[in-house]
């Protein structure tokens, strides 16, 4: 199943059960990497130091969650010993939710007079999405 989500190439989807008892689609995939790590200091490229595994709610697939799982890169330059992670281009600023999820909820939230998602009303959202009570 392709997730559809641009910067992220997706090379596995499996199915789980999440705790509440409803499918989840894990959406597996690399980050399209266009960016050349180069420390701007020192001009020098920059070495892979390691990375880890970033998790993304993503839309409802019908009455399915899904989420994206994808390598996040980390790396160091070896002359001044500072170090990078890869950007996430499909990753919603400030949450750990892809911008399209964002974009769908942004609109409920907006009509309740706020004027941005803060970090409660965020976890209320995802909470009533995990429980299935919102329309996606």
């Amino acid at each position: 199943m392709p997730s559809g989500l641009s910067g992220l190439c997706n090379s596995k989807t499996i199915v789980e059960v999440a705790q509440s008892g409803r499918e989840v689609y894990l959406l597996h995939g690399e980050l399209e990497r266009d960016e050349t790590s180069v420390y701007p200091a020192c001009g020098q490229k920059m070495h892979i130091h390691g990375s880890r595994i970033t998790m993304l709610r993503h839309l409802c697939f019908g009455c399915h969650l899904s989420t994206a799982s994808f390598e996040k890169g980390r790396y160091r330059c070896p002359c001044y010993d500072h170090t990078k992670m890869d950007s996430v281009p499909l990753k919603a600023d400030v949450h750990n939710i892809t911008r399209e999820l964002l974009r769908e909820f942004e609109p409920q939230v907006l009509k309740k007079n706020q004027t941005s998602i803060s970090q409660d009303i965020e976890e209320k959202i995802l909470s009533m999405h995990a429980k299935g009570k919102l329309d996606t």
